[in-house]
Order: C-alpha cells, then structure tokens, then sequence
C-alpha cells in the first residue's frame, strides 16, 4: 500500500493520547492496529479511529510516526512479520517490533451510555477561555481541569478563576481534564454529542471516539461564591485598547521579571516593570470607579487576562488586588501578588 498523509495524520492525532514514561507501562505509548481501528490509551484516557488495514498488533507510537515521516509520501509496504512490522519501499526497509493485541489495554463507553449534551461551538469556545484559569499540574486533583456544573464552565488556579456561561442543557457536575477536553477542542468541526457510563465520558466525532475517565468522588469547589464575592452593582470600565497595548509592550520589553506594577489612581493607570537591565513605564488615561491602589500582577497572566476581558475593575479583598473582568458571558477573576 502507498502510505497517505492521511496515516501519518492520524498518527499525529493519536499521540498526545500516548505515555511514553518510561516507567509507565509500555503499551501506553503504542499504537493498536485493530485491522479496523487504530487505537492509542495512556491508562485514563484513549482515542479509537476508523482505519482499515492489513496490519494487526500494536507499535511503538513514536518509532512508527518517526519511520512514516522519514518515507514521506512514497509507496510503502506494510506486512507482518512474526513480531515484527515492516515498512518496505524499494529496497528501504524498517523493522519495528510489535506485540499482540491481546497486550493492549483499553476500556470504553457501554452501550448503555447515557447522552449528557449536545457540544456546540458556544461550548467550544466556552472552553477556550476557561483555559485561561486552568492549572498545569494535578497536585489538586480538584482544580486539575474545567469544572461542568450545570450549564456553566469554571476553571481556577487558586490565582485566576474563570466563568462561562453556555447554552448547554446539562443538569449534573463534573471535572473535565485537560488532555480530553483539548482535545475536543482540537477535534471539534460540528456539534457532537457527549455521553456518560458511570465514570467515563465519550464523544464520537466523524470516524473517532474519544473516552476518558473521570472522578466521580471529586467534590468539585465552590466556584459560584466565589464569583459571586465580586459581583455587585459597581459599573465595569471599558479597557481601553491604549491599555491593553501597552501591557502587551512592557510584557515583551521588559523580559527579566514577573511582575507588572500598576498604579491606578481616578483619571489614569500607570503601568510598569523593572528588572536588572530595564525599566519600562507608561501612563494611559481612564477613568475608573476606585479609591487610588498600587499593586502587583503576574505579568504574564495579567496581559493574557486582558486579551478575553473588554471590560475591569480593581477592588481590596484583604492584602490583595482582585482584578475583575468580563466579556460577554465570560467573567474573570485575578488575584494581585500579595503586597
């Protein structure tokens, strides 16, 4: 057979799904060839996708992608070999060690799911913007992912907490993890639907079916209070772009710190960052509904915090600046570096 773009290309879809630890066990980082599908699992999480092939038994994920990429787009043959795969074009050959399908581990959704919603591209993008506020290691499990409760999306780092309002018709909670619901996102082209079996969630895209499991025992964190802690009546200002602007500018100038310092005061912000080799400062008039504050943020989440947020204010909560942001159905809430 000539081997497509289209195998190397579902290779690539299925590797983020692979653990290749080496102290992990090692059929979590190889492909499964079903002869009908081509499946990968890391031991929480898998992808199964349509493939017909002559080929049976399971691969190293990433010695197959490197020999497909090597050949490129030449006629190749694939044949089993005993325990052995061979790529053959020409007189080019290489041999990958294989093993049994009966080694590969993996689970699924019964037929006895049960439909959750329908997702939506209103879903979708709710997800990206939570992102924003997701953790980037699972040392609390509670955090370590997007948060459904009913028809809204929260995410927190225990700095930033972040609110999206769907139009999903959902009624149960649970926790997203990051590596599934990346890729839904990746995967998404058209509203699919996401079922539910016990502890495991799946969506069927157009040839794929991607299933995770997920903790249900996890009692997921009060995210509604603590939004609802800076919701009053207060009228948000628009950001203006002046503003953004010159946040993204110290944020690529002044590359030898974390920190951005603000000083608002009623008629303007005063922005600015120093490290050892530079030292940058602007000032951008805007009015604002708060007392005169000086403050510290993580200069990188706080110019990402402004890239979703069309509009802000800034109020004391004990030592530290919360900043509050909206756009649309999306809140988001920064916490100050502690003064």
């Amino acid at each position: 057979m000539k081997i497509s773009k289209s195998l190397l290309e579902i290779c690539n879809k299925l590797f983020p799904i692979t653990n290749t630890n080496s102290r992990i066990s090692p059929i979590f980082s190889m492909f499964c060839f079903t002869g009908k599908t081509i499946e990968a699992f890391n031991g929480v999480q898998g992808m199964k996708v349509d493939f017909d092939t002559d080929f049976v038994g399971c691969v190293n994920s990433k010695d197959l992608i490197n020999a497909l990429t090597a050949y490129n787009d030449r006629d190749i043959d694939i044949k089993n070999d005993e325990d052995k795969l061979i790529l053959k074009s020409g007189k080019s050959k290489v041999s990958l060690i294989t093993t049994p399908v009966e080694n590969f581990i993996q689970f699924g959704v019964s037929k006895k799911k049960k439909m959750l919603f329908e997702i939506t591209q209103d879903f979708i993008e709710g997800l990206k913007q939570c992102k924003l506020s997701t953790p980037k290691n699972d040392l609390r499990p509670q955090q370590y992912g997007i948060a459904v409760v009913d028809n809204i999306l929260y995410s927190t780092n225990n700095i930033s907490i972040s609110r999206y309002e769907t139009g999903i018709d959902n009624s149960i909670s649970f926790l997203l993890p990051p590596l599934f619901y990346e890729q839904i996102i990746k995967l998404y082209n058209t509203n699919v639907t996401l079922y539910m079996d016990k502890d495991i969630l799946e969506v069927d895209f157009d040839g794929i079916r991607l299933y995770t499991k997920i903790d249900t025992s996890l009692v997921l964190l009060d995210y509604a209070s603590v939004v609802q802690k800076f919701e009053d009546d207060t009228i948000l200002v628009t950001i203006p772009v002046e503003f953004k602007e010159a946040v993204a500018r110290i944020k690529s100038i002044n590359t030898g710190t974390n920190r951005i310092h603000l000083d608002i005061s009623d008629t303007d912000i005063e922005v600015s960052a120093t490290s050892a080799l530079c030292n940058v400062k602007e000032v951008i008039d805007i009015e604002n509904l708060t007392n005169p504050i000086s403050c510290d943020y993580d200069i990188e989440k706080f110019a990402n915090g402004l890239k979703v947020i069309d509009e802000f204010k800034f109020t004391e909560d004990g030592k530290a600046i919360i900043m509050y942001g909206k756009s649309g159905v999306f809140t988001h809430i920064l916490t100050s570096i502690i003064r």
